[in-house]
């Protein structure tokens, strides 16, 4: 295993609060995590129904549905994580008005391509690479999952009804909240995992 990149972040000023965050679904694979001072977006996309992107491979698709905020109303953000490079994960919007300076932890091919569009603060992780990023995030055992990226666009062959009925069959009910786009889940960490 590689040893750990660290990427130091600014806090937002307000004092951390270990015991609660929330987890608010723009749409697609677009959340916006808010936990221990900090804001974290993932895979920015802010495109609107009828918008035409290239998936790669020749492959496109028309999108079927908007962002719950525009990318003018985010918060002051410390992080983005980008899980890979493609148009439904980064689309030519969040290329054009997110801060250049904004740190994003992501792919190397991704890192490449985003200083190429002068983004100047990436930190590309090679797989199964660790990060430690200073005073962000503790780790937590979850107790509940929350399936995003789904109905967006046209090219989807299972639509979420396929991963309720399989989540009800599995007896896994109780462990997943479904999020409608602009919907918010607020969490709250055990006394316990704060020590």
């Amino acid at each position: 295993m590689n040893s750990p990149k660290t990427l130091e972040l600014a806090a937002n000023g307000a004092s951390p609060d270990f015991a609660q965050g929330s987890i608010f679904f723009v749409g697609t694979a677009t959340v916006i995590i808010r936990y221990a001072g900090f804001t974290i977006l993932t895979d920015p996309n802010f495109l609107h129904q009828g918008d035409h992107i290239h998936l790669g491979y020749g492959l496109q698709a028309t999108w079927c549905t908007n962002p719950d905020i525009e990318i003018e109303s985010l918060p002051p953000l410390n992080l983005l994580v980008l899980s890979h490079m493609h148009d439904d994960h980064f689309d030519h919007i969040a290329a054009e008005k997110l801060d250049k300076t904004l740190p994003i932890v992501t792919m190397p091919h991704a890192a490449h391509s985003l200083q190429g569009k002068g983004f100047t603060k990436t930190l590309a992780l090679k797989p199964w690479e660790t990060s430690e990023i200073v005073r962000a995030l503790q780790i937590i055992a979850p107790k509940t999952a929350i399936p995003i990226h789904y109905n967006d666009y046209t090219v989807f062959k299972s639509p979420l009804e396929d991963f309720i009925q399989a989540v009800k069959e599995a007896g896994l009910t109780e462990q997943v909240r479904y999020l409608s786009h602009g919907e918010t889940y607020h969490f709250t960490i055990p006394v316990h995992k704060l020590d």
